[in-house]
């Protein structure tokens, strides 16, 4: 009986043994399945194949739910390919295993900002930094979650520490130029860029970003070359034809402003197809249907009835009387100012003076602006703008009027002559407060 017991708690012994051996080499097996599984997705990762390294990460995860480096490797690829929230999530997870995982730290602040949550960016890149001080690329993210916050000095402090540690690195450099020039800074927003461009003379966001920088200190023919140049580089980018097209614009070359302009619509129909389209067509039916209702209040609110025998001779709308709109009209005996309905509503009043009241007519220009004060016989003054287009034809019209009923056609000529009259027809001349 001894012996047999004896056996027995021997085998027992042995047992125990054996399973904790394949426990042993199992656990061993698995471990070493992870670390592969990992090499793996890292592999895929290098050649751009991405969902073949989610696939797997995702295996490593499996295989080992507590591996916080697997987790922190799945988020970073799945931020790749757009999954936010997914990556956003594995990180989360890889941080909750493991808190003094730099690289989960950073992958997590990058996706929280592209998810445009920019103080937990910051957070998790300020975490990875007292983590790894020298980590330039928790330097750069932290840099654009700080410039979203509209901290552009925190967020240039990030870029020129990221430059410090990494003087190579190109987009610490375009970055660095987008936070300057956000900041009002164009002056160093040049000097950075042009510092990106001797890295690569060959980078889009760089030339653009140039281009931009050297518009806003008024070097139009500068920011035109370095636009020419992103179109060259990006034949088919709509960004940079656009860009291109507001410069040459801005240039005075309307006709380079046009064909740009047509380039960019076509690439970007062609490349959003039918949505894009659609988009352009609500677009301008949205702007002809507002400028539509516009000049229909215009229009229906600045109506007037001639007296009696009066010859209305012509009328314009978009002029403007105490900054309010309305329609300026010119008949055989008065000239008037009709509100549209919305001045109306705000107060505006109607202004009517008689032709043989008028003393004196001062067309000027100041700027895109035309100018037109009228004065009366007594000394008061009316004063009237508009656009050049509405003045131009406004004044051609009072110098036709003023020679068709053989009066001085010369502007601004002493108060005791006429410089545009009517012919009397014997009444009393009315005020200028006369209703209309």
């Amino acid at each position: 009986m001894r012996f047999a017991g004896a056996a027995q708690y021997a085998f027992r012994f042995v047992l125990i043994g054996f399973l904790s051996v394949g426990f042993a080499s199992t656990f061993g097996a698995e471990l070493s399945s992870v670390d592969e599984q990992i090499k793996t997705g890292d592999s895929f990762m290098s050649e751009d194949k991405l969902e073949e390294a989610i696939e797997s990460y995702r295996q490593a995860v499996r295989l080992s739910p507590d591996s916080a480096k697997a987790h922190q490797r799945l988020g970073n690829a799945l931020g790749f390919v757009g999954d936010l929230d997914g990556a956003a999530r594995e990180g989360t997870k890889a941080i909750q295993l493991d808190p003094a995982n730099v690289l989960a730290h950073a992958n997590l602040g990058w996706v929280l900002g592209m998810q445009k949550r920019y103080y937990d960016a910051a957070r998790e890149e300020l975490a990875a930094l007292k983590l790894d001080p020298n980590n330039a690329s928790a330097y750069l993210t932290l840099g654009l979650a700080l410039a979203s916050l509209g901290d552009y000095d925190g967020a240039v402090a990030a870029n020129s520490r990221a430059i410090q540690l990494e003087p190579d690195n190109l987009r610490a450099f375009i970055n660095l130029g987008a936070t300057l020039g956000r900041k009002g800074d164009f002056a160093g927003a040049v000097n950075a860029y042009q510092k990106a461009l001797e890295i690569n003379p060959q980078s889009l966001a760089a030339q653009l970003g140039l281009g931009a920088a050297l518009g806003r200190r008024g070097d139009l023919i500068g920011q035109v070359k370095h636009f020419r140049h992103a179109v060259k580089l990006a034949p088919t980018s709509d960004s940079a034809h656009g860009k291109l097209g507001w410069a040459l614009y801005r240039a005075g070359d309307l006709r380079g402003a046009v064909r740009e302009g047509c380039i960019t619509n076509w690439l970007r129909l062609k490349h959003s197809g039918l949505q894009y389209l659609q988009f352009f067509v609500y677009m301008w039916a949205g702007v002809f249907l507002f400028f539509g209702a516009i000049f229909a209040v215009i229009f229906l609110g600045s109506t007037f009835k001639p007296e009696g025998d009066e010859l209305v001779i012509k009328s314009y709308f978009l002029t403007f009387y105490k900054g309010k709109p309305g329609r300026f009209a010119i008949t055989n005996k008065r000239m008037l100012f009709i509100p549209e309905a919305f001045s109306r509503w705000f107060g505006a009043q109607a202004v009517c003076l008689e032709r043989i009241r008028i003393s004196k007519i001062d067309p000027t220009v100041k700027g895109r602006q035309g100018l037109l004060k009228v004065t009366l016989v007594d000394g008061a003054n009316y004063d009237f703008t508009m656009p050049l287009l509405v003045h131009r034809a406004l004044v051609g019209q009072l110098e036709k009027t003023s020679a068709r009923t053989r009066l001085t056609t010369q502007f601004a000529v002493s108060s005791g002559s006429s410089a545009v009259s009517g012919v009397s027809d014997g009444r009393e001349p009315k005020g200028p407060d006369q209703k209309i």
